[in-house]
């Protein structure tokens, strides 16, 4: 945990741009700002991190996902003290619109002057949303214990990590953030329907799968299985109708044929690693999880 005087405020150690997008989607049909709000928790051993999640999305102008860590200085039931939430809740807010406000302007893409501005009822349904969710969570957290906490395996800072990880990250950033060919809000429904996981659970997956680190990546149970059925999800992009959406995205980060060669052929060999831990733990716990799905018949 941090010391106070290191943190950027009391309510968050760290802000990061997921990714900005400029320009517009053919899928956005609003005018103005649209502004949408995720969280989610990892608990370790009753110790507190919070996730945030603003994303905006500006027609003709661009689209910003902005990531708020928290290691919060309070117990697991901090959402019963409600002075504290719609503080903190106010705080990162105001900070997101700045965020995104001075990243747009970092990467030249010039906004209208009255177009990024709070809103009282965004403010509102956030607070609301926190109140509500965080009991739920902090539930199912409880209830999923046993296959929250440890490591099911762990990566090791291989050659292959990177594929495995990171370039299955890179590969669905396009159909769900980034590439505006796709339909990306009906691509994160498909995502929850086929899987059971919440867009802000991909987000948290995502950030681990992301981790710069010199040691091992550890994943627990629950993990690992959001790991495998992501790594299904990618790969039949790679290899169905949608990839000629995301083609031009995906050459311009250097990605050729031998690339995706060799990225199938390090998941089949991962999948056939992780096939008995899936038995284990999808067969009997996780019905709903399996089989997997087509995914190609349903992301446009």
């Amino acid at each position: 945990m941090p010391d106070k005087k290191n943190r950027i405020s009391e309510y968050f150690d760290e802000i990061t741009p997921v990714y900005l997008m400029p320009g517009s989607s053919p899928f956005h049909d609003f005018e103005g700002l649209d502004q949408l709000f995720y969280f989610n928790f990892k608990i370790n051993n009753n110790n507190l991190t919070v996730e945030f999640f603003f994303e905006y999305q500006c027609p003709k102008y661009a689209d910003l996902m902005i990531n708020f860590t928290s290691k919060l200085k309070k117990n697991i039931h901090f959402y019963k003290d409600e002075a504290f939430v719609e503080k903190m809740m106010v705080e990162i807010y105001n900070l997101s619109l700045f965020s995104f406000q001075t990243v747009c302007s970092q990467n030249n893409v010039a906004l209208p002057n009255d177009i990024v501005k709070p809103n009282d009822e965004f403010t509102l349904t956030i607070i609301n949303q926190m109140k509500q969710e965080a009991p739920a969570l902090i539930k199912e957290w409880d209830t999923m214990k046993p296959f929250m906490d440890g490591s099911v395996f762990e990566l090791p800072a291989a050659s292959n990590r990177d594929i495995l990880l990171k370039v299955t990250m890179l590969i669905l950033d396009e159909i769900f953030m980034k590439c505006q060919s796709t339909d990306r809000m009906h691509n994160r429904k498909i995502l929850e329907k086929n899987t059971g996981m919440s867009f802000s659970e991909f987000l948290m997956v995502r950030r681990l799968c992301n981790k710069e680190t010199p040691g091992k990546i550890g994943f627990s149970p629950i993990e690992s299985i959001r790991l495998f059925q992501l790594q299904d999800c990618a790969a039949q992009v790679l290899t169905g109708k949608i990839y000629d959406k995301i083609a031009k995205d995906m050459e311009y980060q250097g990605w050729n044929k031998d690339f995706q060669t060799q990225y199938l052929k390090e998941l089949e060999r991962f999948n056939k690693q992780c096939r008995a831990m899936l038995k284990k733990y999808v067969g009997r716990q996780f019905p709903s999880m399996v089989p997997f799905h087509d995914w190609d018949k349903e992301l446009r």
